[in-house]
């Protein structure tokens, strides 16, 4: 059940607290359900599973900061333009890196992705994709009208000047822009800093905010770990309850049958008779078998005693020190 629980919160992974993993558990759970291959035990264990990791992303901060590259770009676009759903990308060459980032940022919601770059294969490679292609000669108008500019040219030059982007500022009316600048060496001129409408983030500037964040993240597994072992102990107590609830039925009913027995065995006795018959009756197999295990000499049957000593205890409050106390009663059969 630990394992069940702190799969499904993302403890287990190489990064912690990816919530993607939470998915991928429900996807198999749901995969196995349509299969028939889970019952009512395990579907009670998975759908626990979920809940505890809802409240571990909800009671800790594991989950909220990006721990990739892409998923950093993407937080870094939202806290400039918020809902990134009506913003613009534009995609700035066939780098790998560039390729990620804007695959995760459609995965929050934007539509209105173009690309461009000097590569012959650019054009191909929005086709395939799905994606609005811009000529490259046409780079001044597609900065023009991006809020995140994503480049990974890597040509060994700067593709974009401080002179290209007050151009594209001017005509976007000061609207900011965000620069993700992937190339190897760097495709952007590090002097559009100076714009003040320009935020620029290199690769290095993604890593140490990951670094933080897995830092961040790494410092909240005490807190997370302490949920999950809550939520195991409540399930032990939970299951406890419910495997004893069959042994009591089974008791009551054999308790049930005694008395009928002892009733229908002595019609004309008093009740004060009948119940004296009925305690000796009840006790007398439990005293046999506790005399059997004591008197065995086995250590595993004295423990066993012991044990059965300690649950009777508990179970009826009883004061094993005056053991002496009902030496005079007597048994019946």
């Amino acid at each position: 059940m630990r394992h069940i629980f702190a799969v499904s919160a993302a403890l287990e992974s190489q990064i912690v607290g990816e919530p993607q993993v939470l998915g991928q558990v429900k996807d198999a759970h749901r995969l196995a359900q349509d299969h028939g291959m889970i019952g009512p035990s395990l579907d009670r264990a998975y759908q626990t599973g979920f809940r505890v990791a809802k409240q571990v992303r909800t009671d800790t901060q594991i989950g909220e900061r990006p721990v990739t590259l892409a998923t950093a770009a993407v937080q870094l676009a939202r806290d400039l333009h918020g809902n990134l759903m009506a913003s613009s990308i534009l995609m700035l060459g066939l780098g790998d890196i560039a390729d990620l980032i804007t695959q995760q940022l459609r995965l929050d919601g934007v539509d209105d992705v173009a690309v461009t770059g000097p590569s012959v294969r650019t054009e191909a490679f929005a086709f395939h994709h799905g994606l609005h292609y811009v000529p490259y000669e046409d780079l001044p108008v597609a900065l023009a009208a991006a809020d995140v500019v994503i480049s990974a040219v890597g040509s060994g030059q700067h593709v974009i000047t401080p002179d290209l982007m007050r151009t594209a500022i001017r005509q976007r009316r000061q609207r900011p822009v965000l620069m993700i600048d992937g190339g190897v060496p760097s495709d952007v001129d590090p002097k559009v800093d100076d714009i003040a409408a320009v935020f620029r983030y290199t690769l290095d500037d993604l890593e140490r905010t990951v670094m933080e964040s897995r830092r961040t993240r790494e410092s909240e597994l005490q807190p997370a770990w302490a949920i999950i072992d809550a939520a195991v102990a409540d399930w032990r107590r939970t299951a406890a309850g419910t495997d004893a609830v069959p042994a009591l039925v089974a008791l009551r009913q054999r308790f049930e049958t005694v008395r009928r027995e002892v009733v229908a065995e002595n019609p004309g006795a008093d009740a004060e008779e009948v119940s004296r018959r009925l305690v000796n009756r009840l006790l007398h197999e439990p005293s046999v078998a506790l005399r059997a295990m004591a008197e065995a000499g086995d250590a595993a049957d004295l423990r066993d005693a012991f044990t059965v000593n300690r649950i009777l205890q508990r179970l009826f409050g009883l004061d094993l020190e005056d053991r002496d106390a009902d030496k005079d009663g007597t048994e019946e059969r």
